[in-house]
């Protein structure tokens, strides 16, 4: 009887581990369910809990691996970014000192590799945005305006007619981090120029949602009138590398962009989506959330 009643009860142990386990999202969160245990008496409930805990202290030993890895090449990418903005600013100074009929092109393609570099530096820090940005109160049309600026060379270059907030709109004030919103439209934007029409408008627009209640909350657009999206393409475009058809025909696309809006936007609270229709146009349009003011 009593060989039973241990059977039972390391069976009970067994499935009550199984389902923890499986429950368990986190690999931390497996040595803190560890430690919530009681170690059974029984030699058979012994066994068990010994060897979840040598799974526990592996896992643990996994996840702190695993963490300082991605602190190592976070710290990297920072590092890098650092060094080379020496040769980046020294080529400006060469381009700038010996203009030539080259010159404008030697811009660009230096302004497109510090693009590139930024969304490097960003990609690393989305890890752990919680150390990298502060909120703060700041009015909607200064975001779009200096996000208009990082962008300006480009968009003048590709003959983009842009349309600012409204008269109106320009009164709306959030609460975000000012440089990862700046950096956030500054990918929409270079969307925008890489699928352009041949005669480019861009358009930026804001509405305030269910105002007065407590879903209340601001949505900030950002229409283009370039090659579109098809509709098998559309739901995918947050993925990480995903480029879809646009990007395949263009081969200019690295399906990061978009993936790292989504990822920026979500730890800052704020929701994003798209619509769009195939040659035609694309919409974007984050929300802020109903804490939000207007005005």
């Amino acid at each position: 009887m009593e060989l039973q009643h241990a059977i039972e009860k390391t069976n009970e142990t067994s499935t009550i581990a199984g389902e923890s386990l499986h429950k368990t999202t986190s690999l931390y969160g497996i040595s803190t369910w560890m430690h919530q245990l009681e170690k059974p008496v029984y030699w058979e409930g012994k066994l068990a809990y010994d060897f979840c805990e040598k799974i526990a202290g592996t896992a643990q030993r996994y996840a702190a691996d695993s963490h300082r890895d991605m602190q190592q090449y976070r710290e990297y990418i920072e590092l890098w970014v650092h060094e080379i903005k020496t040769p980046l600013a020294a080529a400006h100074l060469l381009v700038q000192n010996n203009p030539s009929a080259a010159s404008s092109q030697l811009r660009a393609e230096l302004a497109k590799t510090e693009k590139f570099v930024e969304q490097a530096l960003f990609l690393a820090r989305s890890t752990s945005l919680e150390k990298d940005y502060v909120i703060r109160k700041v009015s909607l049309s200064t975001l779009v305006v200096d996000a208009v600026k990082s962008r300006a060379q480009a968009l003048i270059g590709a003959g983009f007619r842009v349309e600012l907030l409204s008269d109106e709109q320009r009164d709306v004030v959030v609460y975000t981090d000012t440089k990862w919103m700046i950096f956030v439209l500054g990918q929409l934007i270079d969307n925008a120029v890489r699928y352009r029409s041949s005669d480019p408008v861009l358009v930026f627009s804001a509405e305030l949602i269910e105002k007065g209640s407590a879903h209340e909350r601001i949505a900030l657009s950002i229409w283009d009138n370039g090659c579109g999206i098809s509709q098998a393409d559309v739901g995918r475009v947050f993925e990480w590398g995903f480029t879809g058809d646009n990007g395949r025909m263009q081969q200019k696309s690295t399906g990061i962009g978009l993936y790292l809006v989504q990822e920026l936007c979500h730890k800052m609270g704020l929701s994003v989506a798209i619509d769009s229709q195939k040659g035609a146009w694309t919409q974007l349009t984050i929300t802020f959330p109903f804490m939000q003011k207007w005005g």
